[in-house]
């Protein structure tokens, strides 16, 4: 029987300061990358990319979130601005993420990143939460 979810309440993103009380990360978007490893894991029978981020201040920063293949090649992208405050959790249509689910390169996910493309006005600070990826598709 195939998994109807996989995900991490508080994963280890490297890039950021992981906060030892609350095991989420706190990242300066501006500061660099913040990367996850996910994998390898086929994700073809999933739909759903959902991300848990808080955001005390709308920035409007630009925010790009990179799908990574085995070799760290991009295998699908989004990219969402900051433009809310408080926490929010951000579902992403995995088929909407530029490849068609049935391509061989959903097969084996490595890694997730996330990187500010450009910084807003001012810094952006962000905490990233519980990540998970499902066969259910949003409303």
């Amino acid at each position: 029987m195939k998994e109807s979810s996989w995900g991490m309440q508080t994963p280890p993103w490297r890039g950021g300061r992981r906060d030892p009380a609350t095991g989420l990360t706190h990242w300066d978007a501006t500061r660099g990358r913040l990367a996850l490893d996910v994998g390898p894991l086929d994700w073809r029978p999933f739909r759903t990319l959902s991300i848990q981020i808080t955001s005390p201040e709308r920035t409007d920063a630009r925010v790009r979130l990179d799908v990574l293949g085995c070799e760290e090649e991009p295998i699908a992208h989004a990219v969402f601005a900051i433009d809310w405050v408080g926490e929010k959790t951000l579902h992403f249509r995995l088929e909407e993420l530029g490849r068609p689910l049935e391509d061989e390169c959903w097969h084996l996910v490595h890694a997730l990143e996330l990187s500010c493309e450009p910084p807003g006005p001012c810094p952006t600070d962000l905490i990233v939460g519980a990540m998970q990826v499902t066969t259910e598709t949003p409303d």
